[in-house]
């Protein structure tokens, strides 16, 4: 694991910035990332550029043998762009020929400094309602749609009273249909790919063989903006901790391979003792490269958001445990080669979480946790997937709210199932086609067949609500009831209440060489919990039982050897026995049994 610096040379004077490449190196700093703010500087006037402070500073940390990662400061265009721009935004033609051309002349200066490791790409800005946008996106619709005509048939638009009569009309009310709302949710995801891209493209023409990463934006279409970058990059935020092992996950599954953090303080100072548990944590799922910001800065909107070094100058007590972390991540280093191997895998659709979020009252992320959590409380690896990804490496498949229908994500996971594979499928799946308006058929249907049975009736349902399951174990359930018509399906569970009591509520069909459960109501976590710890019994996946409440375990492996993380993410100190003597890479001694305390962690060889 790689340990790096954010950093701003524009902030720091030449005696400070060597002092700082001083204190880095005797702490075991890798990596130095900077130039996210500097595109001021660098070019002060139109076409005036101005690299040689910059040049410096690199100088001064490749002295110490650590790695430059150039961030491409795109997203903070200067002054004197701003006010010859007619807008900030990504379908500006200022903004994008200017872009373009600094992005030329700053990788092309650097091509051949052998300091660089790596470009960061950005993608700060958005679109907005100024003329290019909106033509931009009347463009786009005429590329689908053809005509106002099919437009308002694929829509639906009669529904809501309206009629478009032309392409403008279209453009003003972007924020009122569903099927327009996630047109435009498209749209803008196609905006940003082409801004990452050309910074790519113009990047890799200058320095082909300098990997390129990327910033994952929350709320958009990442598998499809991010697939020509080599690295994902996603932030670690201290007051986000029961949530960051999904988005670890999560950032592992957009490109397929291990990610980078950025530990972000923010203006709530990490707890003591939590740096390093922290890191492990994100290091357990998957990031080989792990980024903190130096010092706080004296001035501007982010003078308040935590560094390493505070506004004194003078190392504090999160200098010194970043100081700890750094000399055991170099302990780290014979687990480098290993990787992380799932037998289980969660299909995560951006379009489907955010067209479920225009009508439907409980998160769609919600669903995904539910399942998720079940699996990482025993244990198990989870890989949270792109649902066009190839599936037939998974012994299950869960594949909760499938909302928009996507031929190509139908067809896979029809695949994966005529091939042998399980399948978890959950209520409010099949509700939508690929244009946002609601398929008219019984749900869910263009996986009924699949399902084996189909939704006669849905209903909101209170707390109160429960079920039983085929071996009389009752729990409850909240918020959905699917009633369902068996066709070729088994009932797994029934309901207790109302007036569908003894209706199916849980069904499993056997599907060519596949099976499929169907969850119709949004059932409790003791429910899931002995549901999935039945399917991993019988796929014969491990399952770690009696573990603490908040301690994660991760594994990792490769041909030799087999490493298992564990992570007390509770204010609480724990002790786990473990089933035999085990090698702490942390400690470098055996254990037959581990104490961590609040955010701590430790890594054992098997």
């Amino acid at each position: 694991m790689k340990t790096g610096i954010d950093y701003y040379p524009e902030q720091r004077s030449k005696s400070a910035m060597q002092r700082d490449a001083e204190l880095m190196a005797k702490t075991g700093i890798k990596l130095v990332r900077m130039g996210e703010k500097s595109w001021c500087r660098l070019e002060p006037h139109n076409n005036n550029f101005s690299f040689e402070w910059l040049d410096e500073a690199i100088s001064i940390f490749a002295r110490y043998g650590m790695g430059i990662v150039l961030k491409i400061p795109a997203g903070k265009p200067p002054q004197w762009l701003k006010q010859k721009a007619e807008s900030i935004c990504l379908n500006s033609p200022d903004i994008l020929q200017y872009t373009s051309r600094f992005t030329d002349e700053f990788t092309k200066h650097y091509s051949q400094n052998k300091a660089i490791a790596g470009i960061h790409i950005d993608c700060n800005l958005d679109i907005c309602s100024c003329k290019n946008c909106r033509s931009e996106f009347i463009q786009w619709l005429k590329d689908r749609y053809d005509s106002i005509a099919n437009l308002n048939k694929s829509f639906g638009t009669v529904a809501d009273g309206i009629e478009y009569t032309e392409w403008e009309q279209v453009a003003e009310e972007k924020e009122k249909s569903p099927s327009l709302k996630l047109a435009y949710y498209r749209f803008a995801s196609e905006c940003r790919r082409k801004y990452i891209n050309f910074q790519g493209a113009v990047a890799k023409k200058n320095m082909p063989k300098i990997p390129l990463e990327v910033s994952v934006n929350a709320g958009t279409d990442f598998y499809y903006e991010c697939n020509c970058m080599k690295y994902a990059c996603t932030e670690h935020f201290p007051e986000d901790d029961g949530f960051n092992n999904f988005r670890y996950d999560l950032t592992r599954g957009i490109l397929d391979r291990n990610f980078i953090v950025s530990q972000k303080f923010g203006k709530s100072i990490p707890r003591p003792n939590t740096l390093k548990g922290s890191a492990v944590q994100a290091f357990s799922h998957g990031a080989d490269t792990i980024y903190y910001k130096w010092n706080t800065a004296l001035s501007g909107a982010d003078m308040f958001d935590y560094g390493l070094i505070d506004h004194s100058g003078i190392p504090s007590r999160c200098f010194f445990e970043f100081s700890e972390f750094c000399k055991m991540a170099m302990r780290l280093e014979t687990i480098n080669s290993t990787v992380i191997k799932s037998d289980i895998a969660v299909l995560y659709s951006p379009e489907s979480e955010f067209a479920f979020g225009l009508h439907e009252d409980f998160p769609y992320i919600r669903q995904i946790m539910k399942f998720y959590s079940s699996f990482r409380k025993y244990g198990a690896n989870v890989d949270v997937i792109n649902p066009k990804k190839d599936l037939l490496e998974y012994s299950l498949v869960i594949a909760p709210c499938m909302y928009v229908n996507d031929k190509a994500v139908t067809e896979n996971i029809y695949r994966y199932v005529i091939n042998g594979g399980t399948l978890v499928m959950t209520s409010r799946s099949g509700v939508k086609d690929y244009e946002n308006k609601c398929i008219p058929e019984h749900l869910p249907t263009v996986f009924r067949e699949l399902v084996g049975a189909e939704v006669i009736e849905y209903d909101r349902i209170a707390e109160n609500q429960s079920i039983s399951d085929y071996s009389g174990q009752i729990f409850k359930c909240s918020e959905w009831c699917d009633i369902l018509k068996l066709n070729t399906a088994r009932a797994y569970a029934e309901y207790n209440n109302n007036y569908y009591m003894g209706c199916p509520a849980v069904t499993v069909n056997d599907y060519c060489k596949g099976k499929v459960y169907y969850i119709g109501t949004v059932p409790d976590d003791n429910f899931c919990m002995d549901f999935v710890g039945k399917l991993m019994k019988y796929h014969s996946i491990p399952r770690l039982q009696g573990m603490p409440d908040g301690i994660e375990v991760t594994t990792r492996t490769n041909d030799k050897d087999t490493f298992i993380i564990f992570f007390n993410n509770s204010s609480e100190n724990q002790i786990i026995e473990l089933p035999k003597a085990m090698y702490s890479v942390i400690d470098s001694r055996g254990k037959q049994k581990i104490e961590l305390a609040p955010y701590d962690a430790d890594i054992l060889r098997t």
